[in-house]
């Protein structure tokens, strides 16, 4: 465990050319703008101002130059925010759109695998900040861009982020000089500082572990047949956000010929300055604008928690001076089975331990994240190959064994699908995007019955399946239908779109997978898995073998032998 502080320091990065083109202002800005402020202001920034460009540094297809070029008369100064300290002034410029892409998509790779949804894009703002002490003087300027990610925010959030207020923000802020040179890139998480990092220069097709996150332009999708909801998307144009290693930071600060203190952290909770502003300071940063004697007690000391992810957190509340706390992150299970693992503490202790103990100092307070990331069974979309379960392994039947459990005739009857073990309640996934066509469910242990009903445009008759869920992919003869019999609940609806990976219900013991003669007998508990081909429904001929649609491999004890690709 470690207390996390913010690197302000000024990092050189690249050494990029700027590229810059007219920036001449009209006499008409002041005349309009009537700002003695922004006159000031502009007076201490270059000619050009330009920002950095990061994805010129990945050299990715949309690079184009490696800054680009704002306008002075972008610089919205009628929109300008001002906060102060007891020592300084701080100015917030909003920038008007300048060639930065509009629209960007961000994974972070901690709590975010390859096969979970990506987050929709998220609109980037960008921000001219400008500080002076409070006579004028030892001013210095730089510019950020605020890239969101929408899936952990709050629709309030994510509309009214700016760099004096992160409240909420689950993104990266990308800080450059004003005259493009990157000075370093913030991850910020729920509205709490986590690391700093810097543009990687190639993150290839398979990116290592010093990656934090992976930033792009736009989605690629990995099919287009128009007969299926989309597939999982990939980030094109990529861009890696690496962190810095610290050793190598006297090197970036020599390399550099100005301020090495440079920069204010965001989320500042700043007074309001006069001619400026509309709201107080914003939360999450890690600086406080009130005095030891506005503190509610020395000894009242909060520790707040948000969590990112299927998880919870307990241990939240308010302490005294050198009490001991203990804060537990626990992810979410469904049926005693783990469906998210915990990830790490971030804000403003780190920790990988779960259990986070410390003595309560910091009279400040705390703002702690508990990240969790969300399991997803293994799969290999490419190869059209996914598991319905997080454990894989078959259930054999009391007279053939493990071959029982498998597809075929070893029962002597022909056995539609394969029995996977796993007790009532395990969570159970879909094994390919597609549309749910049919379900079956409200039906209890003690319903052991046969029917004859129509599912969607499928006839089911004699199944005796409990309930169950009909995923179909294509349409016709090109058809595919993944079949998931005796659950406990169900979680999807008929018609509903649902993709690789995602929780459709839990497994059971109903329909024939119960034995009345037995009914306190539980060990018979499985997921029977099938898979039809073809449009169809001809019970005899239309299943197949569904282990060539798994990605796990079984070996002669049911055991899988496969680990996730």
């Amino acid at each position: 465990m470690k207390r996390k502080t913010y690197g302000y320091s000024t990092i050189l990065i690249f050494a990029l050319s700027a590229a810059c083109v007219s920036c001449a202002i009209t006499d008409e800005f002041f005349q309009t703008q009537d700002n003695r402020k922004a006159e000031t202001i502009l007076a201490t920034l270059p000619d050009c101002i330009t920002a950095y460009n990061p994805w010129a540094a990945t050299g990715t297809k949309s690079s184009g130059e490696s800054t680009l070029a704002v306008s002075k008369d972008d610089l919205d100064f009628e929109k300008m925010e001002i906060r102060e300290d007891s020592l300084r002034l701080y100015y917030q410029i909003p920038v008007k759109d300048y060639g930065f892409p509009q629209e960007l998509i961000i994974r972070f790779l901690q709590i975010e695998p390859e096969t979970f949804p990506l987050s929709e894009a998220g609109e980037p703002k960008t921000f001219l900040l400008h500080s002076t002490d409070k006579d004028g003087f030892d001013a210095y300027s730089f510019i950020a861009t605020i890239v969101p990610q929408p899936k952990y925010m709050h629709d309030d959030a994510l509309a009214g982020f700016d760099y004096f207020d992160i409240s909420g923000l689950n993104g990266l802020i990308f800080r450059s000089t004003p005259d493009g040179l990157p000075i370093d890139v913030l991850v910020i998480l729920k509205g709490l500082y986590y690391t700093t990092g810097k543009i990687s220069e190639n993150i290839g097709s398979d990116p290592d572990s010093s990656i934090i996150a992976i930033i792009g332009t736009g989605y690629e999708p990995e099919t287009t047949n128009d007969d299926d909801p989309p597939a999982r998307t990939d980030i094109i144009d990529k861009a890696g956000i690496t962190e810095f290693d610290w050793s190598e930071f006297d090197e970036f600060r020599d390399s550099f010929n100005t301020n090495p203190e440079y920069g204010f952290p965001p989320g500042l909770d700043l007074d309001i300055g006069a001619g400026g502003g509309s709201s107080g300071g914003g939360g999450g940063g890690s600086g406080n604008g009130t005095s030891d004697d506005e503190q509610e007690g020395i000894g009242d000391i909060e520790v707040h928690i948000v969590t990112i992810g299927p998880g919870t957190a307990t241990g939240a509340g308010i302490y005294r001076t050198g009490e001991t706390a203990t804060c537990t992150a626990t992810p979410d299970a469904i049926g005693g089975t783990d469906v998210a693992k915990f990830v790490g503490w971030a804000g403003d202790l780190v920790s990988d331990n779960p259990v986070l103990t410390f003595k309560v100092a910091s009279y400040l307070g705390y703002n702690l994240v508990a990240m969790f990331m969300e399991l997803h069974p293994c799969s290999n979309e490419a190869a059209g190959q996914a598991d319905p379960l997080l454990k894989m392994e078959i259930l054999g039947t009391k007279n053939n064994g493990i071959a029982g459990g498998r597809f075929g005739d070893a029962r002597g009857r022909k056995h539609n699908g394969i029995d996977l073990a796993c007790p009532i309640g395990t969570p159970v996934y879909s094994t390919m995007n597609g549309i749910v066509t049919g379900i079956r469910s409200g039906i209890g242990l003690e319903s052991y019955d046969s029917y004859t009903k129509r599912v969607g445009y499928i006839r089911i008759e004699n199944f005796n399946t409990g309930n169950a869920v009909y995923i179909t992919s294509g349409s016709g003869d090109d058809a595919i239908t993944s079949v998931y019999w005796h659950l406990t609940e169900v979680y999807v609806h008929e018609g509903q779109p649902v993709m690789c990976g995602e929780l459709i219900g839990t497994s059971g013991l109903t329909g024939n997978a119960f034995d009345p003669a037995n009914p306190e007998d539980y060990s018979k508990a499985h997921l029977h898995y099938g898979v039809k081909e073809g449009g169809r429904w001809a019970p005899d001929t239309c299943f197949v073998d569904p282990e060539k649609y798994l990605h796990a491999i079984f070996d002669n004890e049911g055991k899988n032998t496969k680990k996730c690709d």
